[in-house]
């Protein structure tokens, strides 16, 4: 149905198409027709609080609202790691995202305090300009992660730190998931037959 100006005012009609009238279903296509619909049920899944395996899938420089004005957008770096072990319900890697602003130096900055946790060490000033990102992109890291609420009561994933992937780490400290055991029957239970 359409919307059509009258004399007498606004009507609806049945679409037109170019076979004549459109079929029940059909839809003329709009403005939106190229763009992705969402209708709210598929939330993503976020990982349990600890530290696994992951991979820097992208790093991003990108626009981010200040802090001090939510008004003014300032450069901000996006680091999305991606888990290589372990994953969702659905079998799809989780992500994890830190963004820092692009400031290097100070040990209260973000980009500082990620940069030398991954590298093991500050770096000179002329090291930090001609760091190569692809080297950081093809090694693993072991990411800490935290899980929080967020202000819309959905659970998010924070990155705590990120070092990079040691034999003993890999052995120690990879975040093992909760295996759930409420449906599975004890099969030395009382129930069982002898």
């Amino acid at each position: 149905m359409v919307l059509v100006e009258t004399p007498s005012g606004l009507v609806t009609e049945p679409a037109l198409s170019q076979s004549g009238l459109m079929a029940e279903g059909e839809y003329e296509m709009g403005f939106f027709s190229n763009a992705s619909f969402s209708d709210g049920s598929s939330q993503f899944e976020s990982a349990p609080a600890g530290v696994y395996v992951c991979r820097l899938a992208n790093l991003d420089s990108v626009d981010r609202p200040s802090y001090d004005d939510p008004n003014v957008m300032v450069p901000n770096f996006k680091f999305t790691f991606e888990t290589t072990e372990y994953g969702d319900s659905a079998g799809n890697a989780y992500r994890f995202f830190k963004y820092t602003r692009q400031g290097y130096g100070n040990d209260k900055q973000a980009l500082t305090i990620l940069l030398d946790g991954m590298l093991g060490r500050r770096l000179t000033q002329a090291e930090f300009h001609q760091l190569d990102v692809d080297d950081l992109l093809a090694k693993q890291w072991m990411v800490t992660v935290d899980a929080k609420l967020n202000t819309r009561g959905n659970m998010t994933n924070a990155i705590v730190s990120v070092s990079p992937v040691t034999a003993k780490k890999k052995l120690t400290k990879i975040a093992q998931p909760a295996i759930k055991t409420d449906d599975i029957e004890d099969p030395f239970g009382e129930d069982a037959s002898e």
